[in-house]
């Protein structure tokens, strides 16, 4: 075939013939057609099957400051099963499962960030899902801010005490 899917055959004694098309993710087709007196005979096949089709819910995923998790769904808005697989290869991003198979069922994957790996700031990225269907990229956003805590909060030096011990650390959120 051609890229738009167009084929030829020459020289074919007046018959008739069967023409078989097959490919794993559609219907065999077969057609019959009469060949005779030299003219041309043109036909146009429509292949159907069961072909998946990749739907995520969402475009982006928004964790702002304060939020660790956040999930997404996959689903199949098509016929046959959905191979998919979410790709990310971000330390600071974790997702679970990161693969699997629908056909009608929705699939919920739940993404975590680990602000721990990050520095201050605002920091965007993508995940990908793939599949035997295409792929989507989801967003991912994620806003780190510093915090300063000290403990203990209170600290009694009492008339005699000289010194005393407390902690201030810098926290993420």
């Amino acid at each position: 075939t051609n890229a738009e899917g167009s084929f030829r055959f020459l020289k074919l004694l007046d018959d008739e013939y069967t023409l078989a098309i097959s490919h794993p993710d559609f219907d065999l087709i077969e057609k019959t057609f009469t060949v005779s007196g030299g003219k041309t005979t043109s036909a146009d096949i429509q292949l159907s099957g069961d072909i998946p089709i990749l739907n995520v819910s969402n475009e982006s995923l928004d964790f702002e400051s304060n939020f660790v998790q956040k999930t997404f769904d996959i689903s199949n808005e098509g016929k046959g099963t959905l191979e998919w697989e979410v790709v990310e290869n971000l330390p600071w991003v974790s997702v679970n499962p990161s693969f699997g198979k629908t056909k009608e069922e929705i699939s919920s994957v739940t993404v975590e960030v680990d602000r721990s790996l990050l520095k201050e700031g605002s920091h965007q990225n993508v995940v990908i899902v793939k599949s035997n269907a295409g792929s989507k990229s989801i967003a991912i956003s994620v806003e780190v801010i510093s915090k300063i805590s000290v403990f203990p909060l209170d600290i009694d030096m009492g008339s005699s005490k000289e010194n005393e011990t407390f902690t201030i650390r810098n926290t993420q959120t």
